[in-house]
């Protein structure tokens, strides 16, 4: 979601933008994995490209990266073992951490990780 809102994507960034920008009271929670893979998105570009991301994404106040601990890793491979292919990888360590730190709603584009609907007390909500 976070790269939607950087790159100002035609169709989804203005819903990205409203999604991250609209939490002032709660922090946007993200795996540092996030901020790995929206980081690399722009620094394959040019180095110019990178620094304007990175500039931006250290300036939203409201965004807090959190890093992947071994806790948060055993909750992937359960969520793994539980849903299969639906979670592999990067999207379970997104939803561990989403679990983890105690978020309630979490937005993806991914169609497989969205018609999960819920985990434990996660909402999982399609970005459109």
């Amino acid at each position: 979601m976070l790269i939607y809102f950087l790159e100002s994507h035609p169709q989804f960034g203005v819903v990205a933008r409203d999604i991250i920008m609209s939490s002032t009271s709660k922090p946007v929670i993200l795996s540092v994995l996030a901020y790995q893979e929206v980081l690399t998105s722009f620094a394959l570009r040019d180095r110019d490209s990178l620094a304007v991301a990175r500039g931006a994404i250290d300036s939203m106040y409201n965004v807090k990266f959190v890093s992947v601990s071994q806790r948060i890793a055993t909750i992937a491979v359960e969520l793994s073992a539980e849903y299969g292919k639906k979670l592999l990888g990067y999207d379970a360590i997104h939803i561990a951490t989403a679990i983890d730190s105690g978020v309630d709603k979490f937005y993806t584009n991914d169609a497989w990780v969205a018609s999960i609907g819920n985990i434990e007390r996660l909402q999982i909500f399609p970005l459109i």
